[in-house]
């Protein structure tokens, strides 16, 4: 980047300076040819009008010119009406052929370039005289145009060495403008290699010291400030949530085992156990896989939302609700179910909402005493599910949406401890909430509000 831009800066300064040197180089060559032009009006064979101040045409062609005024850096010749040339002074000049059938007015003077019979250019000043004789005067253009190629090769020359110290000034520049971003760089690329290398540790991003809140470089530092956090964020959740997965497998597991090893010891030491233990136990063995395949449902479940995203479509939440009800009242024989709905067309995923709901249900029952009542009322929207189970305290209300928390009382319970943060994520990704609160008189009250419409009418 520091290279491109400097050629593209470079490049930019010899554009720049090459047309400044075009302008100045146009400018300068008018100006000379002005005052060369101007030069015939003021030299001393000029009058105040224009008019070239010589001798009578036949004192000009006498048999020896060395009579003549001498005119400085000019070179004069006169022709006859009848084209006799008469001597000339300086250098000789290469006359036009039509110098004589020139339309001036007399006495005044034509100007137009000419050449020397050297081959050096000239400046020529023509003038006509009443009687028909025409004066020539050339002034030699050489040292002029000597200073015009100086002039051309030196403003190149400037062009090209301008060129080169924008290049290395503006790589100078450019480098210490972009030495914050090149830092940003180098910690990203850290930052990728301690991401791969599994390190969730990472020093916070360098910051960039004197930029403005809008500034390109204050936006960048946001940014991968922001976005690094977020890759810190989800590494420290990742982790935390192996770690989590691994404690909380790890009992039904380790409980799988120890039965299975009690059956194959039971039965290698040819001393089955009693009918009705070994009920028990297959029992046992039966409900800890349940709980171990509900558990790798839900971080299945977890995993994938967050692959996939939100499939948004509209979604009757009322009809939604009442299919969760009757889900969890197949698994529940023992309590009361009263769900009141109103309709309600929420923009997202049908499985996810059912999902959430149903462990909003479950949580409810699993926690209520046999024989009461559930209550599941949806209003404008918001979801409240309202037991008669052991309630809860204000910190656990706040804790109870987290992956993997269980409450103390609720060990001997099955569960994983990711029903209600499942719920909490369907929520989020709807652009709603989810909350829990005690409830007067004793039990938990349960919402999930989810931002919707009400259906059209028609």
């Amino acid at each position: 980047m520091r290279q491109r831009l400097s050629f593209l800066a470079a490049f930019a300064a010899v554009v720049g300076l090459a047309t400044a040197s075009a302008v100045a180089y146009a400018i300068v060559v008018r100006a000379i040819d002005h005052e060369v032009d101007l030069s015939f009006q003021a030299s001393p064979a000029a009058a105040r009008d224009g008019v070239l101040r010589l001798p009578p045409p036949e004192d000009m062609c006498a048999n020896d010119s060395s009579d003549l005024p001498s005119l400085g850096l000019y070179s004069s010749q006169l022709i006859r009406a009848d084209g006799t040339q008469c001597p000339s002074t300086g250098e000789p000049l290469r006359l036009p052929e039509d110098v004589l059938d020139l339309d001036t007015e007399p006495g005044r003077l034509t100007l137009r370039d000419g050449v020397f019979e050297s081959g050096a250019p000239a400046r020529v000043a023509i003038q006509r005289f009443p009687d028909g004789s025409v004066l020539v005067v050339g002034r030699d253009l050489s040292p002029l145009y000597d200073l015009r190629r100086t002039l051309a090769l030196s403003l190149v020359g400037a062009t090209l060495l301008g060129g080169l110290a924008a290049w290395l000034l503006a790589g100078r520049a450019i480098r210490a403008g972009l030495r914050p971003v090149t830092r940003f760089v180098e910690y990203a690329e850290a930052a990728a290699v301690a991401g791969t290398a599994g390190v969730t540790d990472l020093p916070d991003p360098p910051a960039i010291p004197g930029r403005r809140d809008q500034d390109e470089l204050a936006r960048l530092e946001r940014a991968v400030a922001a976005l690094l956090a977020s890759l810190k964020q989800s590494q420290d959740r990742l982790h935390q949530l192996v770690a989590d997965a691994g404690h909380e497998l790890r009992t039904p597991l380790s409980s799988l085992r120890n039965n299975v090893a009690l059956l194959r010891r039971s039965r290698r030491n040819e001393r089955p156990l009693p009918a009705a233990h070994e009920d028990v136990l297959l029992k046992d063995l039966e409900e800890q896989s349940i709980e171990l395949s509900d558990l790798v449902d839900d971080l299945v479940g977890l995993s994938a939302r967050h692959q996939r995203g939100v499939d948004h479509h509209p979604v009757p939440f009322d009809e939604t609700v009442q299919r969760a009800a009757r889900r969890a009242a197949r698994r529940s024989r023992h309590h009361q179910l009263e769900v009141e709905t109103e309709p309600w067309v929420v923009e997202g995923d049908d499985l996810a909402l059912e999902r959430a709901v149903v462990n909003l249900l479950d949580n409810a029952l699993k926690f209520s005493p046999q024989g009461t009542r559930v209550e599941v009322e949806l209003r404008a929207g918001v979801l409240t599910v309202r037991d008669r189970g052991r309630g809860v305290t204000e910190t656990e209300a706040r804790q109870a949406f987290l992956r993997f928390w269980r409450s103390s009382t609720a060990r001997a319970l099955p569960g994983g401890g990711l029903g209600l943060a499942i719920v909490a994520d369907v929520a989020e990704s709807h652009g709603g909430d989810a909350a829990l609160a005690p409830r007067p008189g004793g039990g938990c009250v349960a919402t999930l509000r989810v931002p919707g419409r009400s259906p059209d009418p028609s």
